[in-house]
């Protein structure tokens, strides 16, 4: 791990690159699924706070 931080602090690595997909949070169980798909890094479920609420 400490390799990989290493290679995203110095640019060497695109953390976009990695994202393999972006759910929105009604579509968490199919994020999950996809997930465990071989070979998929990363996959991101997209949150949006009410509006209104502090963050």
């Amino acid at each position: 791990m400490p390799t990989a931080l290493a290679l995203l602090a110095a640019r060497k690595v695109s953390p976009q690159a990695l994202v393999e997909a972006v759910y929105d949070l009604d579509d968490g169980l199919r994020a999950f699924e996809h997930a465990t798909t071989p070979g998929v890094l990363k996959v991101l479920l997209r949150c949006y706070l009410p509006e209104g609420t502090p963050r």
